[in-house]
């Protein structure tokens, strides 16, 4: 009898937790959360966010857009528990993430890509990624236009068209504006 009183007493005891915090508590239907994403993906991420707050009317979900090298940044903060990057973690950033025991999860759930927009009237052929290279270089003739210099789309033509040579950009200038460029 006395084990049992004890075993209750524990019980009970037990059920006197803290409240749930919705900064820290919080379930992914119910709850707030604050999220990086990579400015690049800003229309996405807004379609995506509107549908599941309107099914999870209870579910806040704040974004803060950042350039690429500034979500970087933001990935080392303690207060970021989800980041949406055009790219995986370098090497750099892996060590980092180790040195704290730290082991995120990457899931993929979309593509990046890049367009290739060429003027009106420039004859209708086919672009191969010897000729994008040649342009980033400086070796080709078309004139290389982004739309931010901080943004995923330089980090991808770095590592992918240029093999992670980033001294072999040479022929990319910034516009103000996506609009600017089409």
């Amino acid at each position: 009898m006395r084990t049992g009183a004890i075993i209750a007493a524990t019980l009970l005891m037990a059920c006197q937790g803290k409240a749930p915090d919705p900064e820290r508590d919080d379930v992914p239907t119910k709850g707030d959360i604050l999220i990086v994403a990579d400015q690049d993906l800003e229309r996405i991420i807004e379609a995506e966010r509107f549908v599941f707050e309107s099914i999870y009317a209870e579910a806040t979900v704040r974004v803060r857009y950042l350039p690429e090298t500034e979500l970087r940044q933001a990935m080392r903060s303690d207060s970021v528990r989800v980041v949406f990057s055009t790219t995986l973690p370098g090497a750099e950033e892996v060590e980092f993430f180790r040195s704290r025991n730290l082991y995120p999860d990457d899931v993929p759930v979309l593509t990046d890509a890049i367009a290739v927009i060429r003027a009106a009237g420039a004859m209708d052929e086919a672009i191969s990624v010897a000729d994008i290279r040649a342009a980033l270089t400086g070796e080709g003739a078309m004139k290389v236009l982004v739309e931010d210099a901080r943004g995923g789309i330089v980090r991808t033509v770095i590592d992918s068209v240029l093999g992670g040579q980033a001294d072999g950009l040479r022929n990319m200038a910034v516009v103000p504006g996506l609009d600017s460029l089409i």
